[in-house]
């Protein structure tokens, strides 16, 4: 008697164990494509603030230089500063 009450309880809980497992997966995959979702938003909204500070950087120096002789090279040289990491190693070349 005492055997097989504990066999209809193992194969009550059995059942539940495996429902639980298949919710949590399914609850998991959706949280975690919620997660990245907002991290790739985020990566999206800093990379576009750096795009528009480096225009209006840019934007503002063409309009200070004006037809000066080299003023394309000085912007350029503005824009890829301003798009550079925050943090990176130094450029080779002449100093």
């Amino acid at each position: 008697m005492l055997q097989r009450r504990s066999l209809r309880r193992h194969l009550k809980t059995g059942g539940s164990r495996g429902q639980a497992l298949v919710e949590f997966s399914l609850v998991i995959l959706t949280f975690m494509t919620l997660v990245v979702a907002i991290a790739e938003f985020a990566f999206f909204l800093t990379a576009k603030a750096g795009v528009t500070s480096a225009a209006q950087d840019s934007v503002q120096l063409a309009s200070e230089l004006g037809n000066t002789p080299n003023a394309d090279f000085y912007i350029l040289q503005e824009v890829d500063n301003d798009m550079a990491p925050p943090i990176s190693a130094p450029r080779p070349g002449p100093r």
